[in-house]
């Protein structure tokens, strides 16, 4: 986390040397990549640095004024953008965002590991596996009292009624079967581990 907050603190530091909008948009994309690594990649601060538009544009205004006996003078082009702006903006989303990972550290990221399994993860940032549960659970049921249990899991209640559904199902494969996958589960090294 402080290799972020450091990183974070550089780009805040570099947007000072921004002169111009091609310089603000290569700093706006390598700050997303930053966010994207530490908040995910469709978070809501990636989001918030995209949304900062830097315009150009060359209208032309007229500087001084003119009166009748003045000679005629051609309209002075005066380019205007908003790069004072979007700088701005910048550095105190950047701040904010620093701040956020200060206070509240990183935010828990979806684990890709490559296989379909779900994770837990504990308080002391380690990660359980759950296909042990799965394993368990395949172990000591039937291959019927299985599938009955995946259906209810993978049907489109609510969560509550998932609940009462799942209670009342392993409920009705008697104590001898919920015994047989409680100590399944608690003698899995994978598990026991958490106990000492």
């Amino acid at each position: 986390m402080t290799d972020y907050i450091s990183i974070l603190n550089s780009q805040i530091e570099e947007i000072s040397t921004i002169k111009n909008g091609s310089d603000f948009k290569i700093w706006q994309q390598s700050s997303a990549n930053i966010l994207r690594r530490s908040f995910g990649e469709s978070s809501s601060q990636v989001k918030q640095l995209e949304e900062i538009k830097y315009w150009h544009s060359t209208p032309p205004i007229r500087l001084g004024s003119r009166s009748r006996f003045d000679s005629y003078e051609p309209p002075m082009y005066v380019p205007q953008d908003n790069l004072v702006h979007c700088i701005d903006q910048s550095r105190k989303l950047l701040t904010a965002f620093v701040r956020e990972l200060t206070v509240l550290g990183l935010p828990s990221q979806n684990s890709s590991s490559g296989h379909n399994g779900i994770n837990i993860h504990v308080n002391q940032s380690q990660t359980v596996n759950l296909n042990v549960v799965i394993s368990s659970l395949r172990e000591e049921l039937t291959g019927k009292q299985f599938n009955e249990i995946d259906s209810i899991i993978k049907s489109k209640s609510d969560l509550e009624d998932k609940k009462s559904s799942l209670k009342d199902k392993l409920g009705s494969f008697g104590s001898d079967v919920l015994s047989g996958v409680l100590s399944s589960l608690l003698t899995n090294p994978d598990v026991y581990k958490f106990f000492n």
